[in-house]
């Protein structure tokens, strides 16, 4: 089974994977974005991504080594079950049953990653963490996905990268999902001083407020 044939399976029996109990519901990416991977996720990559769901199959289907890192067990299991169920094995999917903060450290020394979604919990910093964790890992020219950008924590890290013109490139963007891919050897996250950050030094708006905030205080100081 092609890995295109396996998307458009998914997309036909949209299996539940997700939830507080597991399988109730369906949080998936959406098809644009599946779509994309589809088209682009080559059979030599190795790829992670912080999440797990359609995602997943179709990383392990098209590429050659995947590893999903999710604390929920039973959602991999669920996982797990599909591919057996058509046929299709798990043996190129790594599932991490923990949170990715924890996890990710960990991993920093496993080598290099072609693609990297991020995908896991949405609460600040932790999408800042999953990119801190595997942006200096990712080969030049890799992808970079940030998902979920309508919550701000998500929409925070997309506007960081899109800041980094000199270590990303904003590659495409969807609904929810921003890919950027990146364009330099030198380090992108660990390694990289805030003096060599865009988004690090203050804006003339910032400036501006400052200012306006200064006189505000005088002037309080003058009126009795």
């Amino acid at each position: 089974m092609s890995g295109k044939s396996v998307l458009q399976l998914l997309l036909r029996e949209q299996p539940k994977f997700h939830g507080a109990s597991a399988g109730t519901v369906n949080w998936s990416l959406g098809r644009d974005v599946l779509a994309w991977l589809d088209a682009n996720v080559r059979p030599d990559w190795t790829t992670l991504e912080t999440g797990c769901g359609y995602s997943t199959i179709v990383f392990g289907t098209r590429g050659r080594a995947h590893t999903a890192v999710a604390p929920w067990a039973g959602e991999h299991d669920l996982i797990r079950a599909w591919l057996a169920g058509h046929g299709l094995s798990t043996d190129n999917i790594s599932f991490r049953a923990a949170e990715s903060q924890r996890a990710l450290p960990a991993l920093v020394d496993e080598g290099e990653l072609h693609c990297v979604l991020i995908d896991g919990v949405h609460a600040f910093p932790v999408p800042f963490i999953d990119w801190y964790y595997t942006a200096n890992r990712l080969a030049v020219g890799g992808a970079m996905i940030v998902d979920d950008t309508h919550l701000r924590p998500c929409a925070m890290l997309r506007d960081f990268l899109a800041s980094e013109v000199a270590r990303w490139e904003r590659l495409a963007d969807f609904d929810r999902t921003t890919i950027f891919r990146r364009i330099t050897a030198e380090p992108v996250a660990e390694g990289v001083s805030w003096t060599d950050q865009p988004s690090a030094h203050p804006t003339a708006a910032d400036r501006l407020q400052r200012k306006l905030a200064r006189y505000k205080r005088r002037v309080a100081r003058l009126v009795p």
